[in-house]
C-alpha cells in the first residue's frame, strides 16, 4: 500500500512539473503579441506605420528563435516601431528598452543657471514648484506634473505683488499628473473655452475610436488677465505635452522653446499566452485645433539653447521669453 502512495505521489509530481514547463511555440507567442497590437494600438495612421509589414519582417525571425531571451528581444525590437515611449514589453527576465523620444533634439537645460544668473531672489518651493520673480516678472518652474495644486495661489501673491506678466518653465518635465489642469486654468479664462480633448480605441479596426470628448476651463469667480510665455522643450513628455497644449488653447499664452516630446497615448496592458505583460497606447489627446500632439506640441516661437549657453550662465529660451513680456 505504501508503494501504491509513493507511485501515486510521483505521479502527481510528475504533472505539477511538466504543467510549469509548459513551452509555447514561439510563432504563437509573436502572434498574440501582433494582433493585440494591430487591434488596439490608436496611432498608426498618425505615424504612417505599416504594421503588417512589421509582422513580415519579424515574424520569420520569431518563429526560428532558440530561446525566450531571443523571443522577448525580437517583439522588444518590433514594438519600437510604433516609436511610442508609453508602449512596452515586460517578462520575468527583462523588459523592453523605451522610445527615446528625444533623439536628434539638442536639449539643454539647467535651472541653477536660471537661479543663479535671472531670478532676482532664490526661488521658494511649494511641492514640484519653484518660484520667484525676475524684475516685475513672475517665474514659475514646475519639476513635475505632481504636486502642483498651489500654482495659483503662488501666481494670485505674485499678481497682488504688482507682476506685470508670467512664465510658465515646463522644461525637462517628464510628466504626471494631468487631471487639474482645466480646474486650473479656470482662474485665466473670462469665458468657456475648449482645450482639447480625449479620444480611444472601441474595437479592433483603425477607425474604431470614439467621438472626441471635449474638455473646457469654465471661467472661475477671479480671473488672471496677465500675459503668460510657457518654456518648454523636448524633454517635456506625457502630461506636460498635455498641459503644453491646454495653455496654447488660452488667448494670452505663447510659447517658446522647443518642440515637446509628445505622448498623448494612455495604454492598455494584455498578458500574451506566455504571460509576458505587452502595454500600448489605446488613448489620445487632441488640441483645440483638433490635431494629435502624440508627436509633440509645437512653440509659438522656436529657439534653442546649446551646450556652450548654458556653461557660459546664459539661457537665451529664458531671455526670449522676458523679452515677450518686457
Amino acid at each position: 500500500m505504501k508503494v501504491i502512495y509513493a507511485i501515486a505521489a510521483l505521479f502527481l509530481l510528475s504533472l505539477q512539473s511538466c504543467e510549469q514547463e509548459t513551452v509555447y511555440n514561439p510563432a504563437e507567442v509573436f502572434n498574440d503579441f501582433w494582433t493585440f497590437v494591430d487591434e488596439n494600438y490608436i496611432f498608426f495612421e498618425d505615424k504612417s506605420i505599416n504594421w503588417d509589414s512589421i509582422y513580415r519582417i519579424y515574424q520569420p525571425l520569431a518563429a526560428q528563435s532558440s530561446n525566450e531571451q531571443q523571443l522577448f528581444e525580437i517583439c522588444s525590437n518590433a514594438l519600437l516601431a510604433l516609436k511610442d515611449g508609453h508602449s512596452s514589453l515586460k517578462s520575468e527576465f527583462a523588459s523592453s528598452p523605451i522610445y527615446d523620444f528625444r533623439d536628434g533634439y539638442d536639449i539643454h537645460f539647467s535651472f541653477n543657471v536660471v537661479e543663479s544668473n535671472y531670478l532676482s531672489s532664490p526661488a521658494e518651493r511649494d511641492g514640484a514648484l519653484y518660484f520667484s520673480k525676475i524684475g516685475s516678472i513672475g517665474y514659475v518652474y514646475f519639476e513635475t506634473m505632481n504636486r502642483y495644486g498651489s500654482f495659483n495661489n503662488i501666481v494670485s501673491r505674485m499678481v497682488d505683488e504688482g507682476i506685470t506678466g508670467l512664465i510658465i518653465d515646463l522644461r525637462d518635465n517628464g510628466g504626471g499628473d494631468s487631471n487639474p489642469v482645466p480646474k486650473i486654468l479656470s482662474r485665466y479664462v473670462s469665458e468657456r473655452t475648449l482645450l482639447g480633448s480625449y479620444i480611444e480605441k472601441t474595437g479592433p479596426g483603425r477607425r474604431d475610436i470614439t467621438e472626441p470628448l471635449p474638455v473646457f476651463a469654465n471661467p472661475g469667480n477671479e480671473q488672471f488677465d496677465i500675459p503668460i510665455v510657457v518654456i518648454i522643450n523636448r524633454n517635456c513628455y506625457s502630461a506636460t505635452s498635455y498641459f503644453s497644449a491646454m495653455l496654447s488653447a488660452l488667448p494670452n499664452v505663447r510659447l517658446v522653446g522647443q518642440k515637446t516630446g509628445g505622448g498623448a497615448g494612455g495604454n492598455y496592458g494584455y498578458q500574451l499566452i506566455n504571460g509576458w505583460i505587452i502595454k500600448v497606447s489605446v488613448s489620445d489627446f487632441l488640441d483645440y485645433n483638433n490635431e494629435t500632439i502624440e508627436l509633440g506640441v509645437d512653440p509659438d516661437i522656436l529657439i534653442e539653447n546649446n551646450e556652450d549657453d548654458i556653461l557660459s550662465n546664459q539661457d537665451k529660451m529664458l531671455e526670449k521669453a522676458i523679452e515677450l513680456l518686457e
